[in-house]
């Protein structure tokens, strides 16, 4: 815990934001024992977030005005909403598919990967720092960030109706080289025997 605030303390003195030295003290941490630094550093770190995380939201929520908004404003966050939602879905989506997942968990995966949360109000925090944002796109990207969030919870739960509906759909696409109807690596499979009666 110390490490990881000495970390962020130093990247921060230098002029670069604290997220990036607890990401470097991450990666410098050893592996052999990486069971138990997980342990040491997850639990003091969940005790504090637990604490701070809902104060971190109202700062947030606090330097987002609406109010200035006009019909280019809602424009271009419409504009933001659908480039974000459609190149995580596209992206996440090919590359699942391509190698090999089912329809149903590869839709999963983008609903999934389409949720920014916390991540990225931090980033978006650290952009506003810097004034590489200015308050209106600042405020947009909050926007589009909880939408993208929000439609987590119930988008999980159509696919899952779904489920029930059309298992078929949870059949995985056979791999190149794989033949149609075999099952794919990793599955568990009888593997017939040569050379026995």
């Amino acid at each position: 815990m110390t490490g990881v605030l000495l970390s962020g303390a130093v990247t921060e003195a230098i002029g670069l934001h604290y997220i990036f030295g607890a990401f470097l003290f991450g990666t410098v941490v050893p592996r052999p024992d990486v069971a138990g630094a997980r342990t040491d550093i997850a639990v003091p770190i969940g005790q504090i977030t637990a604490l701070l995380l809902p104060v971190y939201f109202v700062m947030a929520g606090q330097q987002v005005d609406l109010t200035a908004l006009d019909l280019t404003d809602l424009a271009l966050l419409g504009v933001i909403l659908a480039v974000s939602v459609l190149g995580k879905v596209g992206g996440t989506y090919l590359g699942a598919r391509t190698q090999g997942l089912a329809a149903r968990p590869a839709l999963t995966l983008v609903v999934l990967m389409n949720t920014r949360g916390l991540t990225e109000l931090v980033i978006l925090g650290v952009g506003l720092q810097l004034e590489l944002l200015d308050n209106a796109l600042y405020s947009l990207m909050v926007v589009m960030a909880l939408v993208t969030t929000a439609m987590t919870g119930p988008l999980l739960s159509l696919l899952h109706r779904l489920r029930r509906r059309t298992p078929e759909a949870d059949v995985p696409v056979p791999r190149s080289g794989q033949p149609v109807g075999a099952a794919p690596l990793g599955e568990d499979a009888q593997i017939p025997r040569t050379g026995r009666a």
